[in-house]
């Protein structure tokens, strides 16, 4: 693993062999990989950076102890000049003493950045603007901030707790992951996509640097965007794998939209033999071989499938519940560390994937359906009022009640406000929580939060459309805090570094131009994505139904009996913990059986892999 860690602005220096100590606990979890490691130490402040790429990551030069991880691009020419002489961590001090904060304006691509300026006792921390690289801290018993890439390095600082939160664990249960800024630790907190945290004698205070830059009117004509979606696209492909040699590249290919576009895109620029991996399932309804094959075909790529096993799962779960820094329940991390084991088993170091396309483009049927509710409030008030309302009731007098119901649930969601509606039939909106909580967890937490998060991302938005305030939470609460740690971090235990051509600066920059009714055109999901490339893709992966990297997961929990007794000893063990009451515990194991509900069930995955994780860091039950 990668990344950097360390502290600033303690209370008192520590001598040098605490805080060689103390910088070596806190790197532990960056150990994972080779590269080249640095460490600073100056009064009271200290940096560790590891570099998959040994490449010096970290300097201390003219007051400023400055670090950088990830793979970032300077769009300042004097800055990139420097960036390529002298190393980033070069270009980030010369950038900071010439703008101060304003740097960020200069700074792209992926990266997590420190800056710790010793004259003025101030610390800047960043990530870059679509969350690709992570950033966690927390206030030190002295008065100091210690941060890092991971929850784990953070706690393993001397002077922070790492004291679980009854908030981070509703949250978790909630969404399947801990969602920015909060963490599953009281102490902890980490920054959201394209934000800063600056720390000085003040207090300690984040902001938003970068938003996504929406507008409702298109800059050009239709023809005009698709051939520069398809310019910027490909550009962005080749910067990705630019001076990478062939034999190591790869590509995530599941048979979708974006997964089967990199493909082919990588196929154009690298030429003949890429090699495309897909997971396949033995299960109807969850395979997608067929489509991943014929895009393999479709662009002459050399395709590597793999169908998982069982003895697959029963190996990935365990090292998936201890390899995040965080409880993390998205099953579909499983096939996705499959997948790129299978890569780096054949040579392969760097992998392709289509990340970020739907988020951009409109691709997330939601969108779709919420637009329903919008153009039926969009009517006037008289025939809602007058019309509709009392035609229902006429409805359930008449004794049509399975029509009633669905039409009364209809004007119910149409009258909650968004994004609230997004959330209406979720387990936990739509359930008592004294049902599934023992009322002293429920005094502990604010239920609301949740939703309340998702609130403030879409009133955050400066759009006035729908659609694009959808994907701006999206681009956080699904892309950052789920999809690009669900990637990221599976792909690098398994010695696999990521690239996303879609979560490019400036292809980004460009999706913000184009109004959802023109993504979307003709009601259609990734309408203009799959016009503008109609000529490019395969026909059957421009007419397939959206599927998703996922597994069979509660068909593996129902019939595998390894996996189900796992499973039932985390669901046991989580329920003496005091969080859930005994009887949601029996309610989701009663639903793992052949004719449960899979609604209910599904629970029993992201509990499983709470309780693996609590287990991993020593919290006893």
């Amino acid at each position: 693993m990668t990344g950097l860690c360390g502290w600033a602005l303690a209370g008192r220096p520590l001598p040098a062999p605490e805080a060689r100590a103390a910088l070596g606990g806190m790197s532990r979890p960056l150990d994972r990989a080779g590269g080249e490691a640095t460490s600073l130490f100056s009064g009271n402040s200290a940096c560790f950076v590891r570099s998959w790429r040994s490449v010096r990551r970290a300097v201390e030069t003219e007051g400023l102890l400055a670090a950088i991880d990830g793979a970032p691009l300077w769009t300042d020419v004097r800055l990139a000049k420097i960036a390529r002489e002298s190393g980033h961590p070069a270009a980030l001090v010369e950038a900071y003493r010439l703008f101060g904060d304003g740097f960020l304006s200069s700074l792209k691509g992926s990266f997590s950045v420190a800056v710790v300026d010793h004259g003025r006792r101030r610390l800047l921390l960043a990530v870059d603007r679509m969350g690709i690289g992570r950033l966690y801290h927390a206030r030190t018993a002295d008065g100091g901030l210690a941060f890092g890439t991971s929850a784990d390095a953070v706690a393993a600082h001397p002077g922070v707790a790492a004291t679980l939160s009854e908030q981070g664990i509703f949250d978790y249960l909630f969404f399947y992951m801990s969602p920015a800024p909060s963490t599953i630790y009281r102490e902890q907190s980490k920054l959201l996509a394209g934000e800063m945290l600056i720390a000085d004698a003040d207090g300690v205070r984040t902001e938003r640097y970068w938003r996504m830059p929406y507008r409702e009117i298109a800059s050009g004509t239709e023809a005009a965007l698709e051939e520069r979606l398809r310019t910027l696209l490909g550009e962005s492909v080749a910067r990705c794998v630019a001076n990478e040699p062939p034999d190591r590249i790869g590509a995530f290919l599941s048979g979708g939209l974006d997964s089967s576009t990199m493909t082919g895109l990588l196929c154009r620029e690298s030429g003949a033999g890429v090699r495309a991996f897909t997971i396949g399932f033995d299960s109807e309804g969850f395979d997608e071989m067929p489509y991943a094959a014929a895009a393999a075909q479709h662009f002459g790529a050399d395709h590597v499938a793999y169908y998982i096993r069982s003895d697959d799962l029963m190996d990935a779960v365990p090292r998936l519940a201890d390899g995040y820094d965080e409880p993390f329940g998205n099953s579909s991390a499983v096939p996705t560390w499959c997948c790129a084991r299978e890569a780096r088993a054949r040579g392969v170091d760097v992998m392709i994937a289509g990340d970020g396309g739907d988020e951009l483009f409109a691709g997330n049927d939601r969108y779709r359906h919420f637009g329903i509710f919008e153009r039926y409030n969009a009517l006037p008030a008289i025939l809602r009022n007058g019309l509709v309302g009392p035609a229902v009731s006429a409805l359930s007098g008449m004794g049509v009640t399975r029509l009633a119901a669905r039409a009364q649930n209809f004007l119910r969601l149409a009258a909650m406000p968004m994004p609230d509606r997004t959330f209406a039939h979720h387990v936990l909106v739509a359930t008592p929580l004294q049902d599934i909580f023992e009322s002293d967890f429920l005094s502990a937490i604010d239920p609301d939060a949740p939703v309340a998060g998702i609130r403030a991302l879409y009133q955050d938005c400066e759009s006035s459309s729908m659609v694009q305030r959808m994907m701006a939470v999206d681009l956080q609460r699904t892309l950052a805090d789920n999809d690009l740690l669900k990637v990221g971090r599976a792909s690098e235990m398994a010695g696999i570094e990521v690239r996303y051509p879609f979560l490019d600066d400036d292809l980004v920059e460009f999706s913000a131009g184009i109004p959802g009714s023109l993504l979307m055109q003709g009601g259609e999901l990734r309408g203009f994505y799959k016009h503008c490339f109609r000529d490019f893709l395969p026909p059957g992966t421009l007419t397939k139904q959206k599927h998703g990297f996922g597994l069979p997961t509660v068909e593996w929990m129902r019939l595998d009996p390894r996996m189900n007794d796992i499973v039932m000893d985390a669901m046991s063990g989580f329920g003496k913990r005091g969080y859930v009451r005994k009887a949601f515990i029996e309610l989701v194991a009663k639903n793992l059986a052949p004719d449960g509900s899979p609604y209910i069930s599904n629970s029993a995955w992201d509990i499983m892999m709470l309780e693996l994780w609590l287990q991993s860091r020593g919290f006893a039950a």
